[in-house]
């Protein structure tokens, strides 16, 4: 998996119906495959996250993040997220 890259349709979304571009991106799997390996570049629109955050053992919030499927454990993965609310951060930031 690469890193975090904003899809078409979250950086510039409709004028018209913002939500109709971010629903657009979620239904094509929530990232993209537009680079030579063809490898999963997560998009890191927050949008992408479940709204309601968990506590990381940092003491900061973790979101789950279904897009990004389960690790090599299985287990579900969760980010924290940057200043600007837009981009994944992985890994924990304390």
């Amino acid at each position: 998996m690469r890193e975090p890259m904003m899809s078409g349709h979250c950086r510039n979304p409709q004028t018209a119906h913002p939500e109709r571009s971010h629903q657009r991106c979620h239904d094509m799997g929530a990232g993209n495959t537009a680079n030579p390996r063809r490898e999963f570049a997560p998009c890191p629109c927050s949008c992408h996250v479940e709204p309601d955050p968990f506590e990381c053992e940092c003491g900061e919030d973790i979101y789950l993040a279904p897009s990004l499927g389960v690790d090599e454990d299985g287990d579900d993965q969760y980010v924290h997220l940057s200043d600007d609310g837009l981009r994944m951060v992985m890994g924990c930031s304390g």
